[in-house]
């Protein structure tokens, strides 16, 4: 059996969700600066209600988004240390494992 894991979409991915995180963090402090730049205290009171949920939710997924982005880093280093572990065992007996499957 042959495992391919392609270490380019992983390292995409976890770069992608950690620009993702960046722009939900930079949208809670946009947030922030719009209800005074309004400066009519019901459209403030408003957008803060609208900022209190927004800040849970937001922080929620920021998080979500990084244990995701962990998570891909650790499998793509995970499979990165079987491949050396592999290369490393064919250098030493000089043939490929039983089967003439070779690690990728």
């Amino acid at each position: 059996m042959t495992i391919e894991v392609n270490y380019a979409v992983l390292t995409d991915s976890a770069n992608a969700l950690r620009r993702i995180a960046g722009e939900f963090n930079d949208a809670v402090t946009i947030k922030d600066h719009y209800g005074k730049a309004m400066g009519a205290g019901s459209i403030e009171r408003a957008l803060g209600t609208f900022g209190g949920n927004w800040d849970r939710h937001a922080k929620d997924l920021v998080e979500r988004l990084q244990k995701t982005e962990s998570t891909f880093r650790s499998v793509a280093e995970s499979f990165r240390e079987q491949d050396r572990i592999g290369a490393g065992s064919i250098q030493e007996t000089g043939s490929a494992p039983s089967g003439g499957n070779t690690p990728r």
